[in-house]
């Protein structure tokens, strides 16, 4: 049997580094391509799952699915990009990183009610996001 390829098994942010990190010249890459970099077994089933997960991404609008393409190529939009690119400044990285714990819930009230006002995009991405999270810890 394959190894998942969902929600809890690679963050979306995981999966579009990888793409980001190898598209070919043309900007583009294939499932399998994904599935060898990932380092998922070569059976039957192995490209199902990356097919599906990518299928949401592009519903999102942060990946973009050539058309007519067989095998299916992918490409990550410019929306995509940015949110690959984002970074935090290495002061402010350092200063999430030292947040005590108890501190958290504070923080959550500030990304929440950013969360509100943000588009529907990242605010999917901001749920899966704390949905893969919460997941994780309780698993």
């Amino acid at each position: 049997m394959s190894r998942p390829f969902n929600l809890y098994a690679f963050s979306d942010e995981e999966l579009l580094a990888v793409m980001h990190d190898n598209l070919d010249s043309d900007g583009l890459i294939s499932s399998a391509e994904i599935a060898d970099v990932i380092g998922i077994p070569d059976e039957n089933n192995r490209l199902q799952g990356i097919g599906i997960r990518l299928g949401w991404m592009v519903r999102y609008g942060v990946v973009g699915k050539q058309p007519d393409s067989i095998p299916t190529r992918w490409t990550i939009t410019e929306r995509g990009r940015a949110l690959v690119e984002a970074r935090f400044s290495k002061n402010l990285e350092g200063q999430l990183q030292k947040l005590p714990p108890e501190q958290l819930w504070g923080l959550a009230q500030h990304v929440f009610s950013r969360y509100g006002q943000a588009d529907n995009v990242s605010a999917a991405l901001v749920r899966r996001s704390f949905q893969r999270a919460h997941y994780r810890r309780t698993h």
